[in-house]
């Protein structure tokens, strides 16, 4: 047994030794061929040697990456080197130090290391290009980023083996061959075409397009030691004119194919001109190598484009939006036209839909876009829309009643009465009508309001801001901050950095509720509480100027450094090149200067303080709110832009130093057409505010004018009925009716005329966008076709029969001349303790006061229920009065009329005591009974 187990072991011991034997054998056989020599070398066209070549050595990873791996300079044009087995792509490039241009081309060569090699790598002569500038495209608001510049002809060449770099450019940086990103080399003798793919971004949403432009035009062909000068703005602008071309010639295809589906446009027809003016000037422009001006024409032309093209795709919308409802408005029209006109139903519903049908044929020939809606469905909801509103209109009055008044009797009732009072009146109310009809078809031909947006500039004589660009956001609709941030990323944006060497933003502070320091003097327990700081990124910002005048000492200039005013010198008790410690984040700051307090009133360049804001919160009252104050003196400090993380400063305005006036303008616009900021150009002695943004336009403002005096006109018609009117108030009064049942049914007057000659007035002024296009006529409005403006006509008519009929609404008070057209009483008690008080509207001198006391004596003791009736001296009288005595609900009160001068004018008030059931009810009951006293008694009846 214990052989078995040694043989065993033995057995064990020697099989793992020989798999030891066999690991380590392959591991070195691995190791001993992984690592090959490779001899390097780079010649030139003809064979020989070029010295001091470098050589950048890539490998080629599992992922097919490129991944560096060496780099090493070739002194005599050779070197041998050793490689791990792999992939590689092998990069030589050579330049002689004597001569200005890089001499030969960059050249590669892929590599298989599995065995000692050679590796010959040929470059041949080459001429450079460089690229200047920057890309710019009408159709974005900021230049363009530089994908790539490649040569399409250089893919196919191979001079013995050897690969031609073809793509250049800080978008190809996984390749690192230290050469510039403007530079690219390309074989001499050899036509080439250049080729740049370019990024821009545009829209609120930001989103990005790609561009490719050809740089070289046509194929070049350059000798050895050549350099070509390509610039940017000229390809990228050159092309961008096309392209506004062809995008004016397809807005002005869009509206002459929308004239042809209706709809006048002379408006947008008129922006073309300006348009042309524009790209012309851009043109101008670009041959003179101003590209900033070039751009910025081209820029607002196609600003302006999109908004003409946005313009008629909202019509196109508009219209078919809008046309079946026009549609119900119309059979509005006509069933109120009919049910005018005739008494009987018959004859009224024949009329009704004769008026339809007119209205709606004229609809279909004068409403703009008709020909863009389905004609099946807009003749079927023609049929449905007259039959729905005919029913809605017709069909209660043969609905059976409930008992009592119904709302719906009501209604019918005053509505009646309104159409005879027209009736009646027919000359009267027609002519009214027609020139009703004539200001509704006059505002919707001749007026328009709406939201237009463009580069607006208003120009003025320069004060103190100096002479170049100040860039900053307007604030007004910020409550919480004193203005919103600018990006310091405009520098590189607008290429600011290469126009002007002079340029410096003012840094400061947000406004917050807590402070943004705590400063404390560590000689002292003195501390202040810091809200507000500023900083300048350039020294020579002019606005220091005016700071310097109140300032002893210097500014900060350096990190830790630091500004106080005169009162946070005193609290922190400090003097110039004394300590503080910023508690938050543990810095020392050395005091450099101190401010007068009042240099927080000087007012800097984007039109705002220097005095930073604050948040605070008012506890006081109901309700804790936060308010935006401004910091007081104490709370504020200037440090250096090296420090203004400290603080979380934030760019609040720009200036840029231009002393080319027509640089100042183009550059200005170029920023401003951006539509984030506003900027100030100042040059000459002028400053212009330039600021893309939305604005009200309103056309035809003299129209306005003819059309307020014609409802002047109506007015003066209507104040001709007035005392015409007076015994129909007064008959009206007398049997019952209030001031607001009178004003209900002159107001049901101005109703019907409104819907009448709103109708027909909005075909007549839909019929003047088509005369005008018969007739060549120009009239600059934007169409008004939108359900919105039907209604507008609508309320146009209402509220000019309405100001029309002011004066006969003024009849209904001749008699009752209450400025409440709503019966309530003047005074209704908590309890019953008070009696309820009720002003009595009557009209009465104090030579008739008798008169009117003997008649309401009269009237009242004939009069079931009044008991105790008595005359008091003065003019007052006393009642009781009981309703449904000795029956369940029944009620009474002490009644009180007191007739009174105030004022100059008799007084008329009751008090109502009352008691039982119901006493609201009741109080009422006494109050009109009254009133319809005084009103037979000034009636005469």
């Amino acid at each position: 047994m214990k052989m078995r187990r040694f043989e065993r072991k033995l057995t064990s011991i020697l099989i793992i030794s020989i798999a030891l034997i066999v690991i380590a054998n392959t591991i070195n056989n691995v190791i001993a061929e992984e690592n090959f020599k490779i001899l390097i070398k780079v010649v030139d066209g003809k064979g020989e040697p070029i010295k001091d070549a470098k050589i950048y050595i890539y490998r080629i990873t599992a992922q097919k990456t490129l991944s560096f791996y060496q780099k090493l300079t070739l002194e005599y044009g050779s070197k041998e080197i050793i490689l791990p087995k792999g992939s590689y792509t092998i990069y030589a490039k050579a330049d002689k130090p004597e001569t200005p241009t890089l001499d030969y081309i960059i050249g590669y060569r892929n590599l298989d290391v599995y065995e000692d090699t050679e590796l010959t790598i040929t470059l041949i002569e080459a001429a450079e290009i460089r690229i200047y500038g920057e890309c710019l495209d009408a159709r974005s608001d900021s230049k363009g980023r530089i994908n790539v510049y490649s040569v399409p002809s250089l893919k196919e060449i191979e001079i013995n083996g050897t690969k031609i770099l073809d793509a250049f450019g800080e978008g190809v940086g996984y390749i690192a061959l230290e050469i510039e990103s403007n530079l690219i080399p390309v074989p001499a003798n050899i036509y080439v075409n250049v080729i740049t793919e370019v990024s821009y971004s545009a829209g609120a949403g930001r989103y990005i397009y790609t561009k490719k432009y050809n740089l070289t035009g046509k194929p070049i062909k350059l000798n050895a030691g050549e350099r070509l000068i390509i610039e940017l703005q000229s390809v990228s602008l050159s092309e961008s004119i096309i392209e506004v071309r062809e995008a004016l010639s397809k807005a002005v295809m869009n509206i002459e194919k929308a004239e042809l589906d209706g709809f006048y446009l002379s408006i947008y027809k008129s922006k073309i001109p300006y348009i042309e003016g524009l790209i012309i000037n851009g043109e101008i422009a670009l041959k003179a190598k101003k590209y900033d001006e070039c751009y910025s024409n081209l820029r607002e032309a196609i600003l302006a484009i999109e908004n003409i093209n946005s313009g008629i795709s909202q019509l196109y919308a508009e219209a078919t939006g809008s046309a079946i409802l026009i549609v119900i408005l119309l059979a509005s029209t006509s069933t109120i036209i009919g049910l005018t006109i005739f008494d009987k139903e018959v004859y009224s519903i024949i009329a009704s839909a004769t008026s339809y049908m007119i209205l709606t044929y004229i609809f279909k020939l004068l409403y703009p876009g008709i020909n863009a809606l389905n004609q099946n469905t807009l003749h079927m909801y023609m049929v449905i829309s007259y039959i729905a509103v005919t029913a809605i209109i017709i069909l209660p009055n043969h609905l059976k009643e409930k008992e009592g008044v119904s709302l719906i009797s009501l209604i019918s009732s005053i509505a009646s009465i309104a159409k005879r009072n027209l009736k009646r009146r027919k000359l009267r109310s027609t002519l009214t009508i027609i020139s009703i009809m004539i200001i509704v078809g006059g505002f919707i031909a001749l007026t328009s309001v709406s939201t237009s947006e463009g580069l607006i500039i208003s120009s003025g004589i320069a004060g103190n801001e100096p002479e170049g660009i100040i860039v900053y956001r307007k604030v007004d609709e910020l409550k919480y901050s004193k203005f919103s941030a600018i990006s310091e990323g405009m520098i590189e944006a607008y290429s600011i950095n290469l126009k002007s060497n002079e340029y410096s933003f003012k840094l400061e502070s947000q406004a917050k509720l807590s402070p943004l320091e705590i400063a404390i003097n560590p000689y002292t327990p003195q501390k202040l509480s810091i809200y507000g700081a500023i900083a300048f990124t350039n020294p020579s910002d002019p606005i220091m100027g005016e700071i310097l005048k109140m300032l002893n000492g210097r500014l900060p200039s350096k990190s830790g450094e630091i500004a106080l005013t005169m009162e946070a010198a005193r609290i922190l008790n400090v003097n110039i090149g004394g300590k503080i410690i910023l508690i938050n984040s543990g810095k020392t700051m050395t005091v450099t200067g101190i401010l007068n307090n009042e240099f927080k009133s000087i007012v800097d360049y984007d039109d705002r303080t220097l005095t930073p804001g604050k948040l605070v919160m008012i506890t006081g009252g109901e309700e804790v709110r936060i308010e935006l104050m401004d910091c007081e003196p104490s709370e504020i400090v200037i440090v250096s832009a090296e420090d203004a993380k400290i603080f979380t400063l934030l760019p609040a305005r720009l200036y840029v130093k231009i002393t080319d006036g027509e640089e100042v303008i183009a550059l200005s616009k170029r920023i401003a057409l951006s539509g984030d900021y506003t900027v100030k150009a100042i040059t000459s002695g002028k400053v212009y505010i330039m600021q893309y943004k939305s604005y009200m336009d309103i056309r035809g403002v003299e129209a306005m004018l003819t059309l307020a005096i014609s409802i002047s006109n109506v007015g003066i018609v209507m104040l001709a009925s007035v005392y015409e009117r007076r015994n129909e108030v007064t008959i009206l009064s007398a049997i019952g009716l209030n001031p607001s049942h009178i004003t209900t049914i002159f107001a049901f007057e101005a109703t019907i005329m409104g819907l009448i000659a709103g109708g027909l007035g909005y075909m007549i002024g839909l019929s003047f966008y088509k005369l005008s296009q018969i007739l060549n006529l120009t009239i600059e409005v934007y169409p008004k076709i939108s359900l919105n403006w039907a209604i507008a006509t609508i309320i146009v008519a209402g509220v000019t029969a309405i100001l029309g009929s002011i004066p006969a609404l003024k009849s209904s008070i001749i008699v009752t001349p209450s400025k409440l057209m709503k019966w309530k009483a003047d005074y209704k008690p908590e309890g019953h303790e008070k009696p309820w008080e009720f002003m009595i509207p009557v009209r009465v001198s104090e030579q008739e006061v008798e008169s009117m006391i003997e008649y309401t004596m009269r009237k009242l003791r004939e009069t079931p229920g009044v008991e105790r009736l008595r005359r008091e001296e003065n003019w007052n009288i006393k009642f009781s009065y009981r309703i449904g005595q000795g029956t369940i609900g029944s009620s009474g009160s002490i009644n009180h009329i007191k007739i009174y001068v105030e004022e100059g004018g008799v007084k008329v008030k009751l008090m109502v005591q009352p008691y039982g059931e119901n006493i609201e009810k009741h109080a009422y009951e006494v109050a009109r009974l009254i009133r319809e006293i005084m009103i037979r008694w000034r009636s005469g009846i």
